[in-house]
């Protein structure tokens, strides 16, 4: 971001709040792999334990840190919309906030409503704004009309696609395999 888009980080620390399952660990694993070699520090990592019903207490501790980017590695949508609508009404001034997956889930835009803009997200899966992905929206919808907002509906932009994915890769597999 630093590169394409003029980003500007007020410091060089990165805070990870990070959920204590394994998935959320992988991550957490790569990221401190990754940091360095963008020339940033890994400033602390915050745990947090599914559910989490009070952000305050991480508020806080991402107030005292102050990072330049602060990383949420969690995936429950509602739990993410909940740390917007408090992120917003207290913010860590300055700070890019990067929300990994959760927000992909179509309840994260429902729960969060306008909290939830402005924040960085990301994830591996799902159906791109391509040419090919754009067919493929057209045509899952044509099969499936009843979704309607393929984007806010429950299968959101993820689901869709990760699960085409994974039978065209169990096709190939079994096409490759044939005597």
């Amino acid at each position: 971001m630093e590169k394409e888009q003029g980003w500007k980080p007020k410091n060089r620390k990165i805070h990870i709040v990070a959920e204590q399952v394994g998935y959320c660990q992988t991550i957490l694993k790569a990221a401190k792999e990754a940091i360095p070699k963008y020339d940033f520090e890994l400033a602390e990592v915050t745990d947090i334990q599914y559910p989490v019903n009070d952000w305050s207490p991480v508020m806080q501790r991402l107030k005292e840190v102050d990072a330049g980017a602060i990383m949420i590695d969690h995936w429950v949508a509602s739990e993410y919309a909940a740390f917007c609508k408090q992120f917003r009404a207290d913010p860590v001034k300055d700070s890019l906030v990067y929300l990994q997956y959760g927000p992909s889930q179509p309840e994260f835009l429902e729960l969060g409503g306008r909290a939830t803009e402005g924040f960085c997200w990301s994830t591996v899966l799902g159906v791109y704004g391509d040419k090919m992905g754009q067919d493929f929206r057209k045509k899952y919808l044509k099969r499936f009309p009843e979704f309607g907002d393929y984007e806010r509906n429950t299968m959101g932009l993820v689901y869709t696609g990760n699960g085409y994915d994974i039978v065209k890769y169990l096709e190939r597999a079994w096409n490759a395999t044939k005597a």
